[in-house]
Order: structure tokens, then sequence, then C-alpha cells
């Protein structure tokens, strides 16, 4: 099973560079592509920037850096700066499992560094299909009909409520109707992985 995380930066002061540790549960690691490199992506906020990424030791940690030669600050002050593309085994066990951000280093362009503290979220594994709603083991256009129902208070049927979050973002609302819409026409299906957040800091 893949999945994405999305590493969101809320930052005050202009930042040009972002060191920081990537712990995962046993059992996830950060997904490789046919050259033996980790598939961790940069968002349109900081596309001049150099990003690298490695596992410095046994542990299942990986460090994250991101910065530029030219001291570019990254753009804007809200949003993803790199998503990161993870891999559970086949032999996980449903339920949550905790994932850490830490050793968190922000520097300015005067050299400034900031420490954040570190964030820990949740990760959901669960035998759910994002979609299915109706628990049918198809994606069509009844699990619209089933999520609908739910949100206008008027379910008659039975709903997976994890199925029915589809979009994986904690709440049941139209977002996940669009979400379910698009796995429909263009078979971008999410998967049985969500991520919530847990503490969060505004330089983070």
């Amino acid at each position: 099973v893949q999945f994405v995380l999305p590493v969101d930066l809320r930052n005050e002061d202009d930042i040009t560079a972002i060191q920081f540790d990537l712990t995962l549960p046993a059992g996830v690691t950060i997904t490789k592509n046919s050259k033996d490199k980790y598939i961790v992506e940069k968002t349109d906020r900081c596309a001049d920037h150099t990003l690298s990424t490695s596992k410095p030791g046994e542990a299942n940690t990986y460090r994250i850096l991101l910065y530029s030669n030219d001291v570019e600050k990254i753009t804007g002050h809200q949003g993803s700066v790199v998503n990161v593309r993870l891999e559970a085994s086949n032999g996980l066990a449903t339920g949550n499992y905790d994932v850490t951000i830490s050793n968190i280093n922000l520097t300015r362009a005067d050299e400034v560094k900031i420490k954040p503290a570190s964030v820990t979220c949740t990760l959901t594994i669960s035998n759910s299909i994002p979609g299915d709603a109706n628990g049918d083991g198809d994606i069509d256009v009844t699990d619209i009909v089933t999520i609908a129902n739910y949100i206008l208070g008027r379910a008659s049927g039975t709903i997976d409520l994890a199925a029915a979050d589809a979009n994986g973002d904690g709440d049941i609302d139209l977002t996940d109707i669009v979400t379910v819409a698009n796995i429909i026409l263009h078979g971008n299906g999410q998967n049985n992985a969500k991520m919530r957040g847990g503490d969060e800091d505004d330089d983070d």
C-alpha cells in the first residue's frame, strides 16, 4: 500500500532552508523509485530549491533537507513544501501508528535559526476502501448517494464512516463527494492508509 504524506510549513518569517527528521513506524518506509532514490517531491512553494533525503542510521528515521544555493526564500507562508511517498508492508496490522517529525531546523536568509517543537501525527491503517461508503466493494455513484444522505441526516442504510471520509481529512462532507466523483471519473483512488495531524506549531 502506497500513500502520500504532505509536509506543511506555516511560517511567519521568510524561510530559505528546512531540515527535519521523519520517524516512521515499523512496517512503513519511504518508497524508492527505479533508480533506488527516495520519492520525496518538492511543491511549487520551493520549486527552485535543492531537495535531499537520506537514512543516516539503522532506525526507521529519514533526514530531509531543503535549501537554495541562491538563498531564495520559500514562497508564501502556508501550505505543503514536500510530499513524501510512503509504503506500508502488506503484513502491517490495522490500527493507529505514530509518525514523528523532529529535529526541525528552519533557517532565514540572514542565518537566523528557528527550532519548532517536534510534531506527531497519526497514520491510520484500515481495511476500508476510501470512497466505498456502502461497503459493497465497488466505488460508484451509489457511494455518492450514501455519503450525500449521511450529510443530509437521512441515511437509511449501512455506511462505512472510515470509507465515507474519502479524502481522509477526518470529516464527512461535500469534499468527500467530490473525491468519490473523481475516483469514478478518473480512477485516481486513494488507499486504506490515512494521515491525520497531531500537535502543530506555527513555524512547522
